[in-house]
């Protein structure tokens, strides 16, 4: 190596180590506080609005994560993080409570950010709500907790997780780009449709009432308990598929396939009014059924 590189290293080297020193210098200083250095103050707000009217709550957001709650009264609430240029656009129009976020930094000045707040967007709906929900995020993750519409509910994200618990609708479509997705005590009256490119699929105690469809590029498809009223779709380019369907193999027309891995269901079988669609590129697949044709 030349004497002029390795003194360059050598330079660049001392400027990092002494950069760090400054900066742990600078957090004992502040007590330890890194939420000291933060380059934007946020502060909590909230929304509250009544139910009359409306079928749909959608949230757009970006980079923050979405949370759906049950209400404690007979109100929406909103609870959501704002500074001096980003901000929400909360309106009522055409049967929507729609909630915006906006952002009206300049791009080079969203390159140096430095924030340490959990900052997401929660909204409580109370029991008497029936209508629709709708969430859309990126670079986060969207929750829905103990909630039971009779409307549809549309999740999707960019790079983020996506759980759903204890809670109910007529159809789900939870679609993420790069994340897990969790469907946990969940029931439709109609269909679920639960996509990711890049993580595991998780679904227990999930009854569908028309077709279930689990799909990941990169991951494991894991079940506990499924039950689905006309078919069931499970498919994973990467990762095994195994777990259980909480009803008889003889309900179903199955198919199956795997390029690389043991499958211990029937390849082509069965003559059953429902459908049991299974394949991966490189995993096991081993289902159980749980009941019997007894």
């Amino acid at each position: 190596m030349k004497k002029g590189t390795k003194a360059l290293l050598a330079i660049a080297l001392a400027s990092v180590i002494c950069g760090l020193g400054l900066f742990a210098a600078a957090v004992a200083v502040a007590g330890g506080r890194f939420d000291a250095f933060q380059t934007r103050v946020y502060e909590e707000k909230s929304f509250s609005a009544q139910i009359d009217g409306l079928s749909l709550v959608s949230v757009r957001d970006d980079n923050h994560a979405i949370r759906f709650v049950r209400s404690d009264d007979s109100q929406i609430h909103v609870t959501y993080y704002e500074s001096d240029r980003e901000f929400y656009d909360i309106r009522t129009e055409n049967g929507t409570l729609e909630i915006v976020y906006r952002n009206d930094r300049k791009w080079y000045e969203k390159l140096f950010n430095l924030n340490f707040q959990q900052i997401s967007v929660t909204v409580a709906l109370p029991a008497e709500y029936v209508g629709a929900i709708a969430a859309d995020t990126s670079n986060s993750t969207v929750t829905v907790n103990g909630l039971d519409i009779d409307g549809d509910m549309n999740l999707k994200t960019d790079n983020g997780r996506i759980e759903i618990r204890d809670s109910s609708a007529m159809n789900i479509s939870a679609v993420t780009s790069n994340g897990a997705v969790l469907l946990k005590g969940v029931e439709t009256g109609a269909g679920i449709r639960a996509e990711t490119s890049n993580g595991r699929m998780t679904a227990e105690l999930v009854r569908c009432g028309t077709e279930l469809t689990l799909t990941t590029s990169n991951g494991a498809v894991s079940l506990d308990s499924i039950f689905a009223g006309e078919a069931i779709t499970l498919k994973s380019s990467n990762g095994s598929i195994a777990g259980s369907i909480d009803d008889w193999e003889g309900n179903y027309r199955i198919t199956s396939k795997t390029s690389n891995g043991e499958n211990h269901l029937p390849e082509d079988w069965g003559s059953g009014d429902k459908r049991l669609d299974v394949k991966t590129s490189n995993g096991t697949i081993d289902i159980e059924f749980l009941k019997s044709g007894d």
